[in-house]
């Protein structure tokens, strides 16, 4: 278990904490009344805190108990719920608060671009493997 955790890089481990306590916190109500995440609707809130929470925590569990090819299953379930949920805030930061939440939109929404990216990354490596064990290779 320690390997895998030390074969991936420190800032993908804390970006998958952080995904996770900012979900629970998102989902449990604990939002700032000052904050981009207030000026949601009720289900855009629970849509955002559970695909933080849900996608953090399933990513984590992939690295941590899962070895190769379960792992990376596991990883783009996670990754599935994490880039809708990012890419969803930052439309809505930008639709109700404009230009002022403009660096907030920008930050998630890169983020919920790059879970797509490494989703799709992981599913070019299914790809691959599929045709090479067609081939028999």
């Amino acid at each position: 278990m320690w390997n895998q955790i030390r074969s991936r890089h420190p800032l993908e481990i804390f970006e998958l904490l952080v995904c996770l306590i900012i979900g629970l916190l998102v989902l449990t109500g604990h939002v700032s009344s000052n904050g981009i995440t207030a000026t949601l609707l009720p289900w855009q809130q629970f849509i955002w805190g559970l695909g933080l929470a849900l996608g953090g925590a399933i990513c984590l569990l992939s690295i941590v108990k899962f070895s190769p090819p379960k792992a990376l299953i596991l990883e783009q379930v996670g990754l599935a719920m994490l880039s809708p949920a990012a890419l969803l805030y930052a439309a809505c930061a930008l639709l109700y608060n404009g230009l002022g939440a403009g660096l907030a939109a920008a930050f998630v929404g890169s983020f919920g671009l790059f879970c797509s990216f490494r989703y799709f990354q992981i599913q070019a490596l299914f790809n691959r493997a599929e045709r090479g064990a067609r081939s028999g290779d």
